[in-house]
C-alpha cells in the first residue's frame, strides 16, 4: 500500500489516494486509469442526465414520475435504451452486439423475445415508449431489450379501434358504472368484475394503501393482470364480495367502476350481507380426516382458550380440531361465539348424531363375583348322603 498525489483531469486539482499490490501494477493504475474526481464525476452525471432528459422531451417521451433521483437516472437509462432500439432496427448492430443487448442468442426463440423485424415489435416499442414511471426504468435496467418488449406486447396487445358510435357508446356505459368519491386519491379507477366464484379487481397502479386493503384487508391475490380471489362455500356470493370490496375501496378515497347496477348500487349503500369470518368445517384429509376444524379470522386470543377448552381438541394450524363424537359440544361452542357450521360440517353433525343415537344403550346386569376362601378361615361343611352306593363294577 501507498499513497499517490492525482490531478483531476477535469478541474486539475490534485488529491491523494491509496493504491494497493505490487509496484508494477500501481504504476499501471497512476498512468492509466481515470482520476476524475468525485464532484467532477457528480457533475457529470448531473450533465448526462440533464441532456437526457432533454433528449427525451424532445422525442415527445412522458415526463418520468418518482423520486428526483430516481428520475435523474431513468432519464439516462430510458436515453440509453432507445439508442439500444434505434441501432438495432437500423441493422448496425452484429451477432454479438445483438446478444449482449437485444437477447437474439441461443437459448431465445421467437416466441420469448421479439425481434426488430418481427411486426409485433412496433406496437411493443411505442408502449415501451409510454411507460412514465422511473422505477419501471431503473428495474429493467437489467433485462435484454428484446424480453422487455416481449413482456410489453404480452401485457399490453393491441386494441381495435372501434367505430364511432360503439367508442360512444363504451364511454357512456363506463362513464355510467363508474363512481367517484368526494376527494380521490388517485385518478386511476379500479374496476371491479365478478365471476361464477371469484371476484376480479383491476388497478393499473402500485400503491401501499390499495395494497393494504386488497391484499391485506381483503385476501386478494396478484394474478399477473388483476388481483383476484376465489370463493367457496363459506365466503358468500360473488355480489356481495364484490360490493364490499367496492365499498372499503370508495371510502378509502378510490375510484370504482362496477357494471352491474345493483352490485355498484350496494356498494354505496353497504347493503350486502357482510362476509361471516367464523367458521366451523369438515377435514376431509390429513392428519385429522372426519374432524371438526374451527377458524376464525381475528387475532383472538380468548376465541382460541375457548376452542381449546372443548374435549380432545388440538391445535393443528391455522385451526382447532375436535373430533366427531364432540359434536354437542361444537354445537354449543357455535352458538355461544357466532360461528357457523359449513355444508360438510352440517353433514359430519348429522353423521355423528345418527351414530350416538342408533348405538345400543343397555344397562348391564353385575357380574357375580365368586366367593373364594380367605387364608384361616374354616372350609365348608360338604354336605353327607345319607345313602351311598359303590356301583357294581367296583366291587369285589
Amino acid at each position: 500500500m501507498a499513497k499517490y498525489s492525482v490531478e483531476c483531469p477535469a478541474c486539475n486539482k490534485s488529491y491523494t489516494v491509496q493504491l494497493y499490490g505490487p509496484g508494477r501494477d500501481r504504476e499501471y493504475k497512476l498512468n492509466n486509469w481515470d482520476w476524475t474526481c468525485d464532484a467532477c464525476r457528480e457533475k457529470q452525471r448531473q450533465e448526462e442526465n440533464a441532456k437526457a432528459a432533454a433528449e427525451n422531451a424532445a422525442a415527445g417521451l412522458p415526463a418520468l414520475t418518482g423520486t428526483e433521483k430516481q428520475i435523474a437516472w431513468a432519464e439516462t437509462l430510458r436515453v440509453e435504451r432507445l439508442g439500444v432500439i434505434r441501432k438495432a432496427l437500423a441493422g448496425e448492430y452484429d451477432y454479438s452486439y445483438m446478444s449482449a443487448f437485444w437477447g437474439n442468442s441461443i437459448g431465445y426463440t421467437d416466441e420469448k423475445c421479439l425481434q426488430p423485424e418481427d411486426p409485433r415489435t412496433a406496437h411493443a416499442i411505442e408502449v415501451l415508449r409510454r411507460q412514465a414511471s422511473a422505477r419501471w426504468w431503473i428495474d429493467q435496467r437489467e433485462t435484454k431489450v428484446g424480453i422487455v418488449l416481449t413482456a410489453l406486447f404480452a401485457s399490453h396487445p393491441p386494441v381495435k379501434e372501434d367505430p364511432p358510435e360503439i367508442r360512444e357508446a363504451k364511454e357512456e356505459v363506463l362513464a355510467e358504472a363508474t363512481v367517484r368519491p368526494e376527494q380521490p386519491k388517485t385518478e386511476t379507477v379500479a374496476e371491479i368484475r365478478v365471476g361464477e366464484k371469484s371476484v376480479e379487481v383491476s388497478f393499473p397502479e402500485k400503491r401501499e394503501d390499495f395494497w393494504q386493503i386488497i391484499k391485506k384487508g381483503l385476501g386478494y391475490t396478484w394474478s399477473g393482470s388483476s388481483w383476484k380471489r376465489s370463493l367457496g362455500v363459506t365466503h358468500g356470493t360473488p355480489a356481495d364480495r364484490a360490493a364490499e370490496a367496492g365499498n372499503k375501496l370508495l371510502a378509502a378515497g378510490f375510484i370504482i367502476r362496477i357494471l352491474d347496477p345493483a352490485i355498484r348500487q350496494a356498494a354505496i349503500d353497504a347493503t350486502f350481507e357482510p362476509e361471516h369470518t367464523r367458521w366451523i368445517s369438515k377435514i376431509i384429509a390429513g392428519e385429522y380426516p372426519g374432524w371438526f376444524s374451527i377458524t376464525w379470522k381475528e387475532d383472538s386470543r380468548s376465541l382460541y382458550d375457548a376452542a381449546r377448552k372443548l374435549k380432545r381438541s388440538k391445535y393443528s394450524k391455522p385451526a382447532v380440531v375436535v373430533p366427531a363424537e364432540q359434536f354437542e359440544a361444537v354445537l354449543d361452542f357455535a352458538g355461544m361465539y357466532g360461528f357457523r357450521l359449513s355444508p360438510g360440517a352440517q353433514a359430519l353433525v348429522d353423521m355423528a348424531r345418527t351414530a350416538k343415537e342408533s348405538a345400543l344403550v343397555a344397562a348391564p346386569v353385575p357380574a357375580k363375583k365368586e366367593a373364594l376362601p380367605e387364608p384361616g378361615s374354616k372350609p365348608a361343611c360338604l354336605n353327607v348322603p345319607e345313602n351311598v352306593e359303590v356301583d357294581d363294577e367296583f366291587k369285589d
